[in-house]
């Protein structure tokens, strides 16, 4: 590990939980389109929660290619350019999904990295209440 790349890693993080909470607050309050993952019916999946994935996963495979994305809405890992990658990033892109669909304003986008299985970074962004100009 690199203090360096650590840091990267870090404000990479939190810049892209800040994007997917943007999208998350651009379909806030909207009718969603609702999937549901498993047999159940328990687990919902909205638009959103694939829209902030998508931008997500983008972003990390740009900026880091080599790593590992195990995200809620994904039923295996993302290894990236690697079969066991070193990093691994899991993503919840909208954690509060019933909230969400619901009209409550209590949901967010987080995102952790481990390093071989130690955490080493994290974000959350909670996009509502929206900050004042």
């Amino acid at each position: 590990m690199n203090d360096s790349l650590n840091i990267n890693i870090e404000k990479t993080a939190i810049k892209i939980s800040i994007g997917a909470g943007r999208i998350l607050s651009k379909h806030f309050g909207k009718i969603q389109t609702v999937e549901y993952k498993g047999s159940g019916k328990s687990d919902p999946v909205s638009l959103a929660d694939r829209e902030a994935q998508d931008y997500i996963k983008e972003n990390i495979a740009t900026h880091f290619p080599d790593h590992g994305v195990l995200s809620e809405e994904d039923e295996d890992i993302d290894r990236g350019a690697d079969p066991a990658p070193d990093y691994l990033w899991i993503i919840d892109p909208l954690d509060g999904t019933k909230n969400f669909i619901a009209g409550l304003p209590i949901f967010g986008c987080s995102v952790g990295v481990l390093y071989r299985g130690t955490p080493i970074a994290g974000a959350i962004y909670l996009p509502l209440p929206e900050e004042e100009s």
